[in-house]
């Protein structure tokens, strides 16, 4: 299981044994000295992951308040007026073997959780720093558990 919340609604249920699961990375992949992106991976924001509602109501005021270039890779975002308004900065979705070039093209991958599924991580809070890319994500306590601050990752609230 990945979350706290997961022990408690299988044991209810009557799991006799409940262990949580960090995600990892496979070396060869995401290892961070990979060749080097393809130009059309160069990017100086991204996030990749599917459109949940935190997470749109947050692209949407970056993309569309803040006015940031942004580039998003993913599901569902078709879901947004963000994608609507900003279009060529979403890319619809990826392959396993073209995120980690994506993951070092960007000067700044934001690690979103989904705070309606009770995330306090997600496969890519693993993936980015492991491809050597820098990581932006969400202060939980799980992200706090696993990076130092300062080193090629920062949390924010």
């Amino acid at each position: 299981m990945k979350r706290a919340s997961d022990v408690v609604e299988f044991t209810r249920r009557g799991a006799k044994r409940v262990e949580i699961i960090t995600n990892g990375y496979y070396e060869p992949l995401f290892g961070p000295f990979g060749p080097p992106p393809p130009a059309r991976y160069l990017h100086d924001i991204v996030f990749m992951g599917t459109r949940m509602e935190n997470r749109g109501r947050l692209v949407t005021a970056l993309l569309l308040r803040r006015r940031f270039d942004v580039h998003i890779y993913g599901q569902r975002w078709n879901r947004s007026i963000s994608y609507y308004l900003r279009r060529g900065n979403f890319h619809g979705s990826y392959s396993m073997q073209g995120a980690p070039g994506i993951m070092r093209g960007s000067k700044i991958n934001l690690g979103l959780v989904s705070w309606t599924n009770g995330d306090e991580y997600t496969g890519r809070s693993i993936e980015i720093p492991a491809a050597g890319g820098f990581l932006l994500a969400q202060r939980t306590a799980v992200h706090q558990a696993l990076f130092r601050e300062g080193k090629r990752r920062i949390l924010f609230r």
